[in-house]
Parts: C-alpha cells; sequence; structure tokens
C-alpha cells in the first residue's frame, strides 16, 4: 500500500524525564540505554513489542550514530475510517545524535536521518499503510552536564482492519526502522556533502 510520511517542528521536552501517564502517554519515565543494550529489559514498552526492542537494541550499540531518548506504543480505532484502515497500532521513538555537534551540522545530520527513514519506510511498507510524522524538537539533555540540542521524535502509525493486523503492521514498520538504523552506524554516512 503506502507509507505516508509528514515533518513538522514542534516543542521539545528535557532529558532526563519522570514516568508520565494520561489519557494519551504510558511513559514509564528515561532508560539511559547509550551503549548499554542490557538495560532495554528494563523498559516496559519494550516488552511489548519485538520490533521495538529491536529498534532499541540498534540505537544502543556502541558505535551507534543515534541514540534513543525515549519511546512509547499504543493502539486506537478510527471508526469514521475505511474498514480497512480502521485499527490503529503506533507508537514513537525519539532519537537524538549521539555525537554533539554544531547546530548547522545537527541539522543536517537530522535532516539525512530523515530522508533515510523515509526512503526506508516508502521501500519497506508493501501492502501495509504507515502513517509517520518525523518531529524536529530541541530536547534539553540534563547527564553530566546540560546540553541543548535537537532531536526527532518519530511518531508511527500502521493501520489495518483488525486490531491483530495493525500490530503486525507496526512489528514490521518497527523492523523497517531498525534496517534503516543499522544500515547508517557511522554518522558520517548519513552526513549531507558540502
Amino acid at each position: 500500500m503506502s507509507a505516508r510520511i509528514r515533518y513538522s517542528e514542534v516543542k521539545g521536552n528535557t532529558v532526563p524525564y519522570p514516568p508520565l501517564f494520561d489519557e494519551i502517554r504510558r511513559n514509564y519515565g528515561f532508560v539511559d540505554t547509550r551503549g548499554q543494550p542490557d538495560r532495554i529489559a528494563e523498559i516496559p514498552e519494550a516488552r511489548e513489542s519485538m520490533g521495538l526492542t529491536a529498534v532499541l537494541r540498534a540505537l544502543a550499540k556502541p558505535g551507534a550514530p543515534l541514540v534513543s531518548l525515549g519511546c512509547d506504543l499504543g493502539q486506537h480505532l478510527e471508526p469514521k475510517s475505511r474498514i480497512k484502515t480502521r485499527h490503529v497500532a503506533g507508537g514513537y521513538v525519539q532519537v537524538v545524535s549521539a555525537q554533539a555537534m554544531e547546530p548547522v551540522q545537527e541539522f543536517e545530520f537530522l535532516r539525512a536521518v530523515g530522508t533515510a527513514i523515509e526512503s526506508g519506510f516508502k521501500d519497506g511498507a508493501a501492502s501495509d499503510v504507515w502513517v509517520v510524522d518525523l518531529q524536529l524538537a530541541p530536547v534539553v539533555l540534563k547527564f553530566d552536564i546540560e546540553i541543548e540540542c535537537r532531536s526527532i521524535w518519530i511518531w508511527f502509525y500502521a493501520k489495518a482492519s483488525t486490531p491483530d493486523r495493525a500490530i503486525a503492521a507496526r512489528e514490521r514498520l518497527l523492523l523497517s526502522l531498525e534496517r534503516v538504523i543499522d544500515t547508517h552506524r557511522d554518522t558520517t554516512s548519513m552526513a549531507v556533502a558540502d
């Protein structure tokens, strides 16, 4: 079917962050997995999805060009949609460059990441219906020192005729994202040429 990709800019956040539960989110709080793939077992959302676990493992590998700042999964019904796209399984993964960069270089790097994700999703959608919103957002990282940078929130929605089919389509979407991340192990491979 198709992968529809949208780009937007949104307000940012601060990392680390505490748990947040409301009508939309079930976020258990930040878990620092940078270079520590074993810590993914501490992320409840990852226990629900082999695809999300694969993405988080790719982001946690030493030398990965991106690191995870957070993730979530969910499902909902869109009763006014066509029957074949009425059930939606989605979520998000927020990523940031693993290396500090100057603002212009960082923007170009994140633009290249977005282009790679878009291409990977369009190539991988096959018979699935995927909607993806790549949101550029500022983020304040408060680890050893405070750093302001930009991140990409990758919001993804897989649509299908039943809840099980939507979940299966979401898993394929996440495995497509994992392939994009693994393809670009070196940050210089995603940099835009001058």
